[in-house]
């Protein structure tokens, strides 16, 4: 299980890591799927030569079940990525991901009616504390912000709070099954090819100069997102064998929120509304009550 954990913070900072390229390709108004595609592209390369087990493809099992939710899954991550970035163009990048971070109410509450996960009163105030906490900064403005613009952002943070809150349920379910192991590591390569394919088929900006624009960062993007989702999978499998797999998405998001509204305070030095700060904190002890249920 502490391995599971480990895995768990190490993904967390990930998250944060992507949050920030996430609002730098919406600050500069590049074509986010682009971004995307190119990265989740280099990702699927890395992962098919260092992940991907090659000699246990044959033995693999529930390859069609396992396609359907991890590419259905991929898919609501894509849709959410794609929110959060018109979030971060339109309003405070950090505030943003705070709110689309709260869907971790959805797995929470699969875990608990679904699978049986244990819980307690803890996390059931933990949930009323993080939804609250996105209320308060769905409902704060920034004096900064036209209206408009306010409100644009805080619907698409909150279109991205749904988005990933059922990526992250669907992404869990074969981590539930008994008796089934991932042996060939195909999880990975699956949801990048989504990512990537999504980003061909949808994005318009595939001209040389922004290709060239985008390549620096979606190449280390490539290289976080195989990082990243090999981190997920195999905590979500240590902590599955453990009968507490939902307590990886609060702990992992909640670390990225806090680590990613950290960095931006260092490196932007804009002052945060209080309005915003408590919200914050909200969400953040929200999250960390919903993952303390696996520790009881």
């Amino acid at each position: 299980m502490l391995t599971g954990l480990l895995l768990a913070l190490l993904t967390g900072i990930c998250f944060a890591t992507g949050a920030g390229l996430f609002a730098t390709v919406a600050r500069t108004r590049l074509p986010f799927l682009t971004f995307l595609s190119i990265g989740a592209g280099v990702g699927l390369v890395l992962t098919l030569i260092f992940i991907v087990d090659w000699s246990s493809i044959g033995k693999a099992t529930r390859i069609s079940e396992l396609c359907l939710w991890i590419c259905a899954g991929a898919i609501a991550n894509v849709a959410g990525h794609r929110a959060i970035a018109g979030a971060m163009a339109e309003s405070r990048a950090p505030i943003s991901w705070a709110i689309s971070q709260g869907g971790q109410a959805i797995p929470f509450i699969a875990s608990a009616i679904i699978w049986n996960e244990r819980s307690g009163p803890m996390p059931w105030l933990g949930i009323a504390v993080l939804l609250s906490g996105v209320a308060v900064l769905a409902l704060s403005r920034k004096g900064d912000e036209s209206s408009g613009s306010s409100r644009r952002g805080v619907a698409l943070a909150l279109l991205a709070f749904l988005c990933y809150g059922i990526n992250n349920l669907l992404m869990s379910v074969p981590s539930h099954w008994d008796n089934w192991e991932d042996s060939s590591h195909l999880r990975v390569p699956l949801t990048l090819a989504v990512f990537s394919l999504g980003g061909v088929f949808f994005s318009s900006g595939w001209s040389g100069p922004v290709v060239k624009r985008i390549l620096p960062m979606a190449l280390g993007y490539g290289l976080l997102l195989t990082i990243c989702f090999g981190c997920v999978y195999a905590a979500l499998d240590y902590l599955g064998n453990a009968e507490c797999a939902g307590i990886f998405w609060p702990l992992a998001s909640g670390t990225g929120i806090a680590a990613y509204a950290v960095w931006e305070r260092c490196t932007s030095r804009r002052a945060m509304a209080p309005t915003h700060l408590i919200g914050l904190v909200m969400v953040i002890a929200g999250i960390v009550a919903l993952a303390a249920r696996g520790l009881a």
